[in-house]
């Protein structure tokens, strides 16, 4: 309804003169919610101030537009808005610029000179400029009003001291980010404002029906005070007795008294029931009839307090007298009949039972012979087995009967492996099977098995039969093939490689588990490989031979006539040799004075040597015995070859037996073999003699090899 801002009584109130005091009026930076109507709960915002305003719309308002003598102008509606309430102290222009914090949509409408909260009139500047931006008045545009389609701003306002303005500023947007309001133009605002009267409007008479309570009374205003006739002080009360009730508002010295009377009806209490369901095909009555309705409303628009449901659905009725009515409702829902089979009774073999299933989209509980509750029940012995199937409204029953015999019993045993070309027994003998049936058709109740594969039998016993089936493997044995026994150079490594495919393990004489073995030293190396139950073994024995060396000895000088053996010595067997004149004997006779030379070899590398034997004439003359009979008669008891030289520069004689074996040796030229004390120690035989010596020959060092032959006689 209307809002008046004078209050017209006996009294006959004047305006009433209302000051704003807002901490200080020469420059507030307001950071609050504010009021969002002209003179709703707490009226329009009173400004006194120039200063820049940084404010919020605080959510929906009263309609204020909906008084008669109010126009919303080129604004549709309120949305979320801040009323403004101003004063001209001085000046002829007044504008401002509305600044949005974030990207809402503001409008505005200026109400004026001079109106009413409840006579506003058409605005007389207004915009509703489509989009986010900056909006206002300023002294650059023309127009005094625009819709969507306008920039955001219209012409400032022509004003005079003294005169009065209300402005709304509305969030299109809704979002309450608030804005920043700048004055512009020469105008200055005053702090004493004039402000209207409080508004009291308690509505119709009302009826208050049963035991209920209602509010009445007015939103609240800024600097108003509240008195009821009840001796409340609030804007609104509870009342929940009959009687007349009154409010006096009054805001700054100005106030406004309404009354509305209350009365009591009586209540017709009807009560449906509780929701509840069917079976398919069963119907309901509800009755709603009370002594106190006059009037019943159901649900499907029959107004007689009876109704007969057949079908599920929500059903609701309304019970009304003169003034008071009741309401109540009733869901009805209809459960399906829940019908299950549990089969034909049958006759099953004794291998793990029968589950009988009684599972049924429209039960909610089972009920067995037994007492058990579970939607299924495994049947594992012969008899009579019935089962009630329930849901909310409905039931059901069915039964059947069962009877076993027995099924054949054995086993062929778990999966394995074997060895290829070993041979697997399987036995299907059951202690009451009549019939066997192999895969490949083979009826014997034994079977044999070489290859690996899966292998099954049925055993039956009248209708009754039971199969088991294994999975074989043969498994090849691990192929290796070490070398064949071998010899390598010294220095040298062997790398034995003894992987196979099919193995898993592998184990060396010396306990190393790799599949390779590096030889580093002559043995005998085996290995054995091994699958999960397979195993073969190999080995191979690894020789190692040295490289060959060869000394010739220094260049010497040999008397004339003389002759002198060049030997290779001991090498390594698979030696090879070649001397320069392509001889291959391990011993080289020189006659004549030359260089000699001669190459070694075998599997491991080649030495070479050479020596330069020159031959003069010497002046040292030397004998050696053929033989000697070391028996102590004093005649030719010793042994020792005689050399007459003048200047010898050394000397050296070995004695070997037939075998090779050294039985004397001396550097001293006079030292005798087999004195009187050794005649015994060797026996009488053939011994090999070996002496060099040199000597000093015409400012030039000599030379003599030779060897030869003694025998030992008793």
């Amino acid at each position: 309804m209307g809002v008046n801002l004078y209050h017209r009584s006996t009294t006959d109130f004047a305006k009433i003169l209302l000051v704003f005091l807002l901490l200080s009026c020469t420059g507030i930076l307001f950071a609050q919610n504010i009021s969002t109507d002209c003179a709703g709960t707490s009226g329009a915002l009173g400004i006194c101030s120039n200063e820049t305003l940084n404010l919020n719309s605080n959510g929906p308002g009263r309609d204020d537009f909906a008084s008669p003598n109010n126009s919303s102008g080129c604004i549709d509606e309120e949305h979320q808005s801040a009323w403004l309430f101003i004063q001209i102290d001085s000046g002829s222009t007044l504008g401002f610029i509305i600044d949005p914090i974030g990207s809402d949509d503001y409008d505005f409408a200026v109400y004026g000179p001079d109106r009413e909260c409840g006579n506003l009139g058409s605005p007389i500047r207004c915009s509703w400029a489509l989009g986010s931006g900056n909006t206002g008045m300023n002294g650059n545009s023309n127009d005094n009003s625009e819709g969507v389609n306008g920039n955001g701003f219209v012409r400032w306002l022509n004003v005079n001291p003294g005169e009065t303005y209300y402005i709304l500023i509305d969030n299109y947007s809704s979002s309450n980010q608030g804005f920043s309001l700048t004055w512009n133009g020469n105008a200055s605002l005053n702090c004493d404002v004039t402000l209207p009267c409080p508004v009291v409007d308690l509505g119709e008479d009302t009826v208050i029906c049963g035991n209920t309570s209602i509010e009445i009374g007015i939103n609240t205003g800024a600097n108003e005070t509240y008195l009821w006739n009840t001796g409340a002080t609030t804007s609104k009360i509870m009342v929940s007795d009959s009687g007349w009730y009154w409010l006096e508002v009054d805001k700054n010295g100005c106030k406004e008294i309404d009354s509305i009377y209350v009365s009591k009806g009586v209540t017709p209490e009807i009560d449906l029931g509780n929701d509840t369901t069917l079976c398919e095909g069963e119907s309901l009555l509800l009755d709603a009839n009370v002594p106190e309705a006059l009037n019943y409303v159901w649900s499907d628009g029959s107004t007689l307090p009876i109704l007969l449901v057949k079908a599920e659905g929500n059903y609701s009725v309304r019970a009304s007298n003169e003034f008071c009515s009741s309401y109540d409702e009733i869901n009805v829902s209809y459960d399906q009949i829940p019908v299950i089979d549990l089969g034909l009774d049958t006759t099953l073999c004794n291998d793990g039972g029968l589950v009988l299933d009684a599972s049924s989209n429209a039960a909610n509980s089972y009920v067995w012979q037994d007492g058990s509750s579970g939607s299924a029940y495994t049947v594992t012995t012969s008899g009579s087995y019935s089962v009630t199937v329930k849901n909310t409204a409905c039931s059901f029953t069915d039964s059947i009967q069962v009877q076993f015999k027995e099924s054949p019993i054995f086993d062929l045993g778990a999966d394995d492996s074997f060895c290829e070309g070993e041979t697997v027994d399987l036995n299907a003998s059951a202690s009451n099977g009549t019939a066997y049936l192999w895969q490949d058709g083979s009826t014997e109740d034994a079977y044999q098995v070489t290859e690996s594969g899966t292998y099954w039998v049925t055993v039956s016993i009248d209708e009754c039969s039971s199969t088991d089936s294994i999975d074989l493997t043969f498994l090849a044995y691990p192929q290796i093939n070490l070398p064949n026994d071998t010899a390598i150079c010294e220095g040298e490594v062997l790398d034995l490689n003894a992987f196979s495919s099919v193995a898993t393990d592998y184990l060396w004489h010396d306990g190393s588990m790799a599949d390779s073995y590096l030889v580093t030293e002559a043995g005998d190396f085996t290995v054995q490989v091994s699958n999960e139950f397979c195993n073969t073994s190999d080995s191979i024995t690894v020789t190692y031979n040295a490289a060959p060396k060869i000394d010739l000895g220094l260049d010497t000088i040999l008397c004339k006539g003389n002759q002198f053996t060049l030997s290779i010595g001991e090498q390594p067997e698979g030696t090879e040799y070649i001397w320069q004149d392509n001889s291959t004997e391990a011993e080289y006779v020189v006659s004549e004075q030359g260089e000699y030379h001669v190459t070694v070899q075998n599997q491991c590398g080649t030495a070479y040597d050479t020596i330069f034997i020159e031959f003069g004439s010497c002046d040292c003359n030397f004998f050696v015995p053929t033989g000697f009979t070391p028996n102590n008669d004093g005649v030719n008891d010793v042994f020792y070859p005689i050399v007459d030289c003048d200047s010898i520069t050394s000397y050296g004689l070995k004695i070997f037996n037939r075998w090779g074996e050294t039985v004397f040796e001396t550097n001293n030229p006079q030292q005798e073999w087999l004195g009187p004390n050794e005649s015994n120690d060797l026996p009488m035989d053939v011994y090999v003699w070996a002496i060099e010596y040199r000597w000093t020959w015409r400012g030039e060092e000599m030379a003599h090899r030779e060897s030869g032959y003694i025998s030992l006689l008793r």
